[in-house]
This record gives C-alpha cells, sequence and structure tokens, in this order.
C-alpha cells in the first residue's frame, strides 16, 4: 500500500495519495505513514500541519539514527515555506547528525549537500551554493543513486543559469534529464526539459 502512495505522489498526485493513505487507518497511524502524510500536507502548502507531524517524528527518533531524515524533513518544510535560512539551519543540524553515524554514509551526504547548495543559492551564497553542490555530486556518484544525481545536477543548471552561464545550465539541465529518465522519473525529466527550454 505504501508503494501505491508513494507512486500517486511521484506522479503529482497528492490528493489522491493522501486519500488512499487514508484508506489504511493502521498505516496512517505507522511512523511511514506519518512521515509520508509529513510530505503530503507540506506539497499541499498544508505547512502548519507538516510542521506538527515532523516535529512529533523527531521527537519521537530523538538521539537515534533516524533522527537525521525528520530533520531533514523539517528543512524541506521551511524551504517549501522560503524560509531558506531556517530550511539551512535544520540541514546544517541534519549534517551534524549524518557525521556521526556508523558506515559510508555517501547517500544521505548528498541528499544533504543538495539542500544546503540549494538554500545557499536562493539566499545568494554563491561560492558557498557551489562547494555544497559539488560535494553532494561526488557523494552521490559514489552512493551510485541515479535521482539524486540527477537532483544535483538540475540544482547545477539553476545555479548556472542564475550566475549568468546558460551553456553550462544547458549542459547541466541534459545531464539531469539522462539521469531522471534513466530512474524512470519521468515528470521529473520532463519538468526538468521545460526548465531548459525556458533559458
Amino acid at each position: 500500500m505504501l508503494e501505491q502512495v508513494w507512486a500517486t505522489i511521484n506522479e503529482g498526485r497528492n490528493g489522491e495519495a493522501r486519500a488512499l493513505l487514508e484508506t489504511d487507518p493502521a498505516l496512517l497511524a505507522s511512523d511511514d505513514g506519518q512521515h509520508t502524510l509529513g510530505y503530503i500536507l507540506a506539497h499541499e502548502g498544508l505547512l502548519g500541519e507538516a510542521r506538527a507531524v515532523y516535529a512529533r517524528l523527531r521527537h519521537a527518533y530523538a538521539g537515534q539514527p533516524k533522527e537525521h531524515i525528520f530533520v531533514h524533513q523539517q528543512g524541506m518544510v521551511e524551504r517549501l515555506a522560503g524560509d531558506h535560512q531556517r530550511a539551512l539551519q535544520l540541514f546544517m543540524e541534519e549534517r551534524a547528525l549524518i557525521d556521526v553515524l556508523p558506515g559510508d554514509r555517501a547517500f544521505e551526504r548528498a541528499v544533504n549537500g543538495y539542500e544546503v547548495g540549494v538554500n545557499r543559492l536562493a539566499l545568494g551564497e554563491i561560492e558557498a551554493a557551489r562547494s555544497a553542490l559539488c560535494a553532494a555530486l561526488n557523494d552521490a556518484r559514489t552512493a551510485d543513486d541515479l535521482v539524486t544525481t540527477a537532483c544535483v545536477h538540475r540544482a547545477l543548471g539553476d545555479f548556472a543559469a542564475q550566475t549568468g552561464d546558460p551553456a553550462t545550465a544547458r549542459s547541466e539541465y541534459d545531464l539531469a534529464h539522462a539521469a531522471f529518465e534513466s530512474a524512470g522519473a519521468d515528470r521529473a525529466a520532463h519538468e526538468v526539459q521545460a526548465r531548459r527550454a525556458a533559458l
């Protein structure tokens, strides 16, 4: 059921995904269900409700290895709210939690670094944004994660577009498009094509 809910979310049908999730009260009440609900709420613009969901989950997992996941989601909510400074603060908190986890955490660093770069770019911190995104790209490649690699290339395309380098932007958007297509993320692939066409 949860896989079906996420497939619906990835098609951009958040309202249908929420309705589907709510047909299974046990799933909805579970931590995975609440995590999914928070994501839906955030992307439906119900930011206060999303904040409450992720605050509860973070509190429940405080001091545990999964805590960083919910800190990440708190940061995502603040990015969607347009509070890039608060979002960046949360992503830096997440990075500190990731850095003390055992094992190779390239995937977690990549996803975190993508968000750090996106928010630094939004704040006009150009060199810090570039550094974060380049490190995130290296981590995404190490993790061999196509979607994260695509997201970072898309962000590097946005970076190039905003800093007056349309040729590099087109190249980065092409790399993002290819990676999204390889990952089967058709909606994201189409969206990045639209960004390229708008240059």
